[in-house]
């Protein structure tokens, strides 16, 4: 769910500029659209009450993307800034867009967006001084956080002739955050630059203090790792989100330090699987589960190891979808045939050898290719490419959302059920709180 501030109203922003006397900008990022038609037609109604349109841009796509951005200012007449992202895989060797520089004296403001926080201060400030050969316009600076970089960055910028820095207020934003606005002014009072109340300025963050309490913006390890080695943070926010690794493990994942080619899966399995979820319907009715599955000489699928040794006794084929870091939780009180993986990087073997030679991955991510690291979406592609049958028990969902892991692992399900709802006949055999999934009583069976 994103909120007002994301997608924005025209009522909204005339809200806002009623009550201040600044000039206000918008950032849209180009990718979430088709075409100049598009653009056009969503923007148009912007017009009256927006001064400046700034467009996120992928620097490998800065031909492509100028063009479209060309043929909206002239289609609606408004002022536009280009965003270059992604400032790190370029700002050394100016020569990758070298040749499209020209074509940005058409717009504003050339933004230049340091988007993984890893930009040096020393070799920015000499891109800054090859960029102002190359262009005419005005030029900002836009700087994230993950190595604490932002303020040696944007003073570089500045001192450079930077006419537009970014900063928020206690650097609120996406993970790793922004440059603080209050440091910035407070560096800025230092040298004679700028004035400000102070009793003013504390005021006003000490209420963007609470915000970052409840949205814990800001960097961390894994944050300041993936700056280093210029890795999306976004990446870092779901894994982090999730809370299916420690810290230390998402620098594994994220540096890819420790993945290990596996077998392609390449057996077959029961006509009926049967997925086995961590719920604890699992538990309450675990002896009609047993009978169905002695009834339907079912495989199990378990997407977590919770519920394992509830069906130690029985002697049929068991798997175990690893989702995270299951794998290293086993035991050898855990019973089972199989460990299937997906085909991605977030694979972080068991110490133990024995588990490390029963793993096989999928050949492929064909219909959850958002949720690589789900237990469930690893459980019903292995099934589903086995022209299964497939059943579910202990997918209860969560009615609890006071901690943010229960609402995002329920979404992530959700998410998941709505997909498969196109594709898979899938029963639940025990109740669940999730939507467009059939439900059907285990008791109704026999």
């Amino acid at each position: 769910y994103k909120g007002e501030f994301n997608f924005l109203t025209v009522d909204k922003i005339k809200e806002v500029k009623n009550q201040i006397s600044k000039k206000i900008a918008v950032m849209i990022n180009l990718k979430e659209f088709r075409d100049v038609e598009e653009i056009t037609n969503t923007l148009k109604k912007y017009k009256q009450v927006v001064d400046l349109f700034r467009f996120a841009v992928n620097p490998h796509e800065i031909d492509s993307s100028l063009a479209i951005l060309s043929s909206v200012k002239n289609n609606l007449e408004i002022k536009i800034a280009v965003n270059l992202m992604y400032a790190s895989e370029f700002y050394t060797n100016i020569e990758l867009i070298e040749n499209s520089l020209h074509k940005l004296n058409d717009f504003e403001i050339i933004y230049i967006v340091d988007s993984y926080g890893s930009i040096e201060p020393d070799l920015l400030e000499v891109f800054f001084k090859k960029l102002r050969a190359k262009v005419n316009i005005k030029l900002g600076f836009h700087g994230h956080n993950n190595l604490e970089l932002a303020l040696s960055n944007s003073i570089v910028a500045f001192k450079n002739g930077i006419q537009f820095i970014d900063a928020t207020i206690t650097g609120m934003g996406r993970g790793a955050g922004n440059l603080k606005l209050e440091l910035l002014l407070t560096y800025l009072f230092s040298k004679k630059i700028v004035s400000f109340e102070y009793e003013s300025l504390t005021s006003l963050v000490n209420e963007f203090e609470k915000l970052r309490k409840t949205h814990n913006w800001g960097t961390n390890f894994p944050y300041m790792f993936s700056g280093a080695y210029s890795i999306p943070q976004g990446e870092v926010m779901n894994l982090i989100q999730k809370k299916r690794y420690d810290l230390e493990e998402i620098i594994e994942i994220i540096s890819s330090k420790n993945v290990k080619k596996l077998p392609i899966v390449n057996f077959y399995i029961s006509k009926n699987v049967l997925i086995i979820g961590g719920g604890q319907s699992v538990i309450e009715h675990h002896e009609a589960i047993q009978r169905y599955i002695k009834l339907y000489k079912c495989d199990l699928i378990f997407t977590s190891i919770k519920h394992i040794e509830l069906f130690n006794e029985l002697n049929i084929k068991k798997y175990l979808a690893v989702a995270g870091k299951e794998d290293r939780k086993l035991t050898k009180k855990h019973t089972f045939d199989k460990l299937i993986y997906a085909p991605f990087s977030y694979r972080l073997l068991n110490n133990n050898k024995s588990f490390n030679e029963i793993g096989f991955e999928l050949s492929e991510i064909k219909y959850f290719d958002r949720y690589p690291d789900s237990g469930l979406a690893i459980a019903l592609e292995f099934a589903h490419s086995k022209n299964t049958k497939i059943s579910l028990v202990g997918f209860d969902g969560y009615n609890n959302f006071k901690k943010r892991k229960y609402s995002v692992l329920h979404l992530e399900n959700q998410n998941i059920f709505d997909v498969s709802s196109n594709y898979f006949k899938i029963n639940s055999l025990t109740p669940t709180l999730y939507n467009n999934l059939s439900v059907k009583s285990i008791y109704s069976i026999f």
